[in-house]
């Protein structure tokens, strides 16, 4: 069963466990020309993307997959609280709500 479809809170460990265990490899990126840039000189290889949006960025999701080739499976928005809790080392206990809404895409 996904640790995200039960409503529970997830580790971050778990999550990564479960995507390991369904074979999954995720490049992570934000919605950037330079991280862009930099993810198709890497040759990085991927089953799909997770997105990283911000405001005032107009790169969206269908630039990202044709750029890299690749389906964005999810999209996370930018949210300070996010930002705060991984400053804080709290996010290997427990995600944050707003990230988990984003990732239920990936199951």
């Amino acid at each position: 069963m996904c640790p995200l479809n039960d409503g529970s809170p997830v580790a971050f460990d778990d999550l990564v466990a479960a995507l390991c265990r369904r074979g999954r490899s995720l490049m992570v990126t934000r919605a950037c020309y330079l991280a862009l840039r930099r993810a198709v000189r890497a040759g990085a290889t991927a089953d799909g993307v997770v997105l990283v949006t911000e405001p005032g960025r107009c790169i969206d999701r269908r630039d990202v997959t044709d750029v890299l080739s690749l389906p964005v499976l999810a999209e996370v928005e930018l949210d300070p609280a996010v930002a705060r809790s991984v400053d804080a080392g709290l996010l290997t206990r427990r995600s944050h709500r707003v990230l988990e809404r984003s990732l239920r895409e990936l199951w």
